[in-house]
């Protein structure tokens, strides 16, 4: 059963105190994403998705960052308590996403992308495919920080990033898809109108609530889309401007090709996550009252989307 509109308040609120003395100064904000944000979470299956976005200081200050790792680590402990008493699956190999600022603006200028030839792609995804190269992890976040639901902190700078991440996601939709004409309808029925997560941006038929929570974010993108020329409109509907459209995509293989487009280091990296990951499972392995126990392995955590 998903979570009623009082339940996920009352999660929000947790979360949001509990970060907010938590980090404190090193945060620039916080947010849900995943299936539980958008009406698909279930009970014994999903897990809580969040990500806390950290200044860039915590990269720059290596004492500030061991010691923000630190407080990671409490929160972690905190997130796995939160699944707990809510009945979800915690996520023991990517317990939380914990990213800088500089590393979200690298997802939405497109870091998580593949490239050949001029030519974006997204391969099929797995907990396998993001262990295997952490440049995969990019294309994770930019998907979150689209699909979210603001926590705490900087709230303008959330709504920022996250219609830009939209803008990057429906560029490339229209690469995709070459349509001729478009809207935030069709955008969002092709993006709920899935079954497997593991493709494309991670979302699927199960988020119930995606299309109401993001309609007007969606309709503000396509408009901003249209002032910069890959849309012409015709009320409701726009016209493609796929010459446009053929532009972006090639500016973004480049940077990528380049690697002009990596320019943050990364802050929570293998070293840091696979202590992270043991950390939290030897937590979980002590917490006497587990509704996960009966799934699975195979099947739990939730994945990273």
């Amino acid at each position: 059963m998903a979570l009623d509109y009082d339940q996920f308040e009352a999660i929000k609120k947790e979360f949001a105190d509990f970060v907010s003395i938590n980090f404190r100064s090193s945060l620039l904000y916080s947010f849900f994403s995943g299936s539980v944000s958008y009406g698909g979470g279930e009970e014994v299956k999903s897990d809580i998705d969040f990500m806390i976005v950290l200044d860039n200081d915590v990269l720059i200050d290596k004492k500030k960052g061991d010691q923000v790792f630190d407080k990671i680590l409490s929160f972690s402990e905190f997130y796995l308590n939160e699944n707990n008493k809510y009945g979800f699956v915690p996520d023991l190999v990517f317990p939380g996403e914990y990213v800088t600022e500089g590393e979200i603006k690298d997802s939405i200028a497109g870091r998580g992308f593949e490239s050949a030839n001029h030519q974006l792609n997204l391969s099929a995804s797995s907990d396998e495919y993001f262990l295997a190269n952490e440049e995969h992890w990019f294309r994770a976040w930019l998907s979150m920080q689209a699909f979210s639901v603001f926590c705490s902190g900087n709230k303008e700078e959330f709504n920022r990033n996250k219609k830009e991440a939209w803008k990057t996601i429906i560029l490339y939709l229209l690469v995709k898809n070459k349509y001729s004409e478009v809207s935030p309808t069709i955008i969002l029925d092709y993006l709920t109108s899935g079954d497997d997560k593991r493709l494309e941006v991670g979302i699927t038929k199960d988020y119930s609530l995606l299309k109401a929570r993001e309609m007007s974010t969606v309709k503000e993108v396509m408009l901003e889309l249209g002032a910069m020329g890959y849309l012409t409109s015709m009320g409701d509907i726009y016209n493609t401007v796929q010459l446009k459209i053929d532009e972006w995509q090639r500016k973004t293989s480049d940077k990528i090709e380049s690697m002009e487009v990596r320019t943050s280091e990364i802050y929570l990296d293998k070293t840091r996550l696979k202590i992270l990951s043991k950390f939290v499972q030897d937590k979980n392995e002590k917490t006497k009252f587990r509704k996960w126990d009966r799934v699975d392995p195979q099947l739990a955590p939730g994945g990273r989307y």
